[in-house]
C-alpha cells in the first residue's frame, strides 16, 4: 500500500475482519515518496469472506480498516489507490492442448503434436490448471483464452510453452 515519507512518526492499525494484522509507527529512509508497504492477509480471515453480488458479477468481500494506532494521533495516509493480491495457486501446468489438425499426445510434462504432411496451420486452444496463469510461446505473452494459430513448414518444429501462475493484482 502506498504511503508518504512526511507521514513517518504516525502510527497506523490494519484490522482484516477479526485480525490486526499491523500496529507500527512508519519510519521509511528510503528515496522512494510515495513508497509502498506490503502486508499478508491471513488465510483464516480471506476464507471468511463473504459473497456480494454487483450487477451480473459474484465477488469475496472481507472488510480491512484502518485507523491510528494512538487514540490522540491522526493515522498515516495512503497516498493512492489501495488493492490487495491473492495467489490463486502455485499450480502452473498446462492441463490440455487440442489442435484442429492432426494428433496431440502428450508425455510427461511435453505436449507432442504430429500433423500430416501439407498442413501449413494450426490452431491450438490451451487449458491452465490455473484460470490466472499466463502462458508463453516462444518466449511471447499470448492469450491462452483465444484460440493460437500456429504457422507450419515442412521439419520437426519444436515450441517452447511456459506457464506460469500469476497474482490478480500486486499490493
Amino acid at each position: 500500500m502506498p504511503v508518504c515519507k512526511e507521514d513517518n512518526g504516525k502510527t497506523i492499525k490494519i484490522t482484516v475482519g477479526d485480525t490486526i494484522i499491523a500496529e507500527e509507527t512508519l519510519s521509511y529512509d528510503g528515496d522512494d515518496n510515495p513508497y509502498r508497504v506490503y502486508y499478508e492477509i491471513p488465510e483464516a480471515e480471506v476464507n471468511k469472506a463473504k459473497e456480494i453480488t454487483i450487477g451480473d458479477e459474484t465477488h469475496s468481500v472481507v472488510r480491512v480498516r484502518f485507523e491510528s494506532n494512538k487514540q490522540d494521533q491522526e493515522s498515516a495516509r495512503l497516498a493512492g489507490g489501495l488493492y490487495t493480491a491473492r495467489p490463486y495457486s502455485s499450480n502452473a501446468q498446462i492441463t490440455e492442448i487440442t489442435s484442429n489438425q492432426g494428433e496431440i499426445s502428450k508425455d510427461g510434462d511435453n505436449f507432442i503434436l504430429e500433423i500430416p504432411t501439407g498442413i501449413n496451420l494450426a490452431e491450438l486452444d490451451f487449458t491452465l490448471a490455473d484460470k490466472m496463469g499466463l502462458l508463453y510461446m516462444d518466449n511471447v505473452l499470448i492469450n491462452d483464452t483465444k484460440t493460437q494459430t500456429v504457422r507450419l513448414s515442412r521439419g520437426l518444429h519444436n515450441h517452447s510453452l511456459k506457464s506460469i501462475w500469476r497474482r490478480s493484482h500486486n499490493i
